[in-house]
């Protein structure tokens, strides 16, 4: 059974984080999606792991890329520093727990 008040704040918390989702997902962007999962979980809903992000999916970015004939092709690619997400993948991740969190028998009394 969720708790009234922490459930309307952790949902309220999901709500504005989905309105301002950054332009590139990186692993900070998963990090706090993933608190705000445990915070639901914590107000009430069990059962949200199938909506995290799994680690697999997340992978460093070429940024720059060399070619040369005399350019080591190992020295050639340079990589971020952070790890990213697909955009695509995340956000539908996302609209999975919004439609998940506006079930009918989700709500409660």
């Amino acid at each position: 059974m969720r708790q009234t008040t922490e459930w309307e704040l952790a949902n309220s918390r999901f709500q504005t984080f989905r309105r301002g989702l950054p332009g590139l997902i990186d692993e900070d962007c998963v990090s706090e999606y993933h608190a705000l999962i445990e915070s639901l979980e914590q107000a009430g809903q069990s059962g949200l792991n199938e909506f995290r992000i799994d680690a697999s999916k997340l992978t460093f970015r070429m940024v720059q890329a060399r070619t040369g004939e005399h350019i080591d092709p190992r020295v050639g690619v340079q990589y971020s520093n952070k790890k990213y997400c697909d955009w695509e993948y995340f956000c539908c991740k996302l609209d999975q727990l919004q439609e998940f969190l506006n079930r009918p028998d989700k709500i409660t009394t």
